[in-house]
């Protein structure tokens, strides 16, 4: 592999993506820790996550990475959670034994994205996010964060974000 490649994989594996921790738990990668030293375990995923949201009955707000995934990565864990599973992303949740869709209505767009990108370029990424995921399920509601310094541009920020978001966290 080129460096350039064996850099981009390096920064890609430094955080979460949601397809590396679906199927047999037993069979999940361990992944490095960059921020926190050690190793994931890789055993909490997104079926995990949801069967303890029903356990404790709280509603499942799950957090998007967009620091190093795309729309489309995005758009299909939303239809893991929520498309039927007759569709081609749906059809890995009923793989891994559940047939009905989850129905995950919150979506939070990342965290700590003034890391690395200004509000006018998160408040773009978003809207591109929010409009791929909505393809998939109109109905599920999204979050953008509003904390640090994008607290000063949320006006600008939902300008550009539009009628795509439903909430800004703090």
């Amino acid at each position: 592999l080129s460096i350039r490649r064996q850099r981009q994989m390096c920064i890609r594996d430094r955080f979460y993506h949601w397809r590396d921790a679906i199927g047999d738990r037993s069979e999940r990668t361990p992944q490095p820790s960059w921020f926190w030293g050690g190793l994931y375990d890789n055993d909490v995923g997104t079926v995990e996550f949801i069967q303890f949201c029903r356990l404790v009955d709280a509603e499942p707000f799950i957090c998007v990475n967009m620091l190093t995934a795309d729309a489309e990565e995005a758009a299909d864990w939303v239809a893991y959670c929520n498309a039927p599973a007759g569709h081609h992303v749906g059809k890995l949740r009923a793989r891994d034994g559940f047939a009905e869709p989850f129905g995950v209505t919150y979506w939070e767009l990342d965290n700590e994205t003034f890391r690395r990108f200004s509000p006018k370029q998160y408040a773009e990424r978003c809207k591109e996010f929010a409009q791929a995921m909505k393809a998939v399920d109109p109905t599920i509601k999204i979050a953008i964060v509003g904390y640090d310094w994008y607290r000063w541009d949320i006006g600008a920020m939902l300008d550009i974000t539009g009628e795509h978001v439903n909430y800004v966290v703090d």
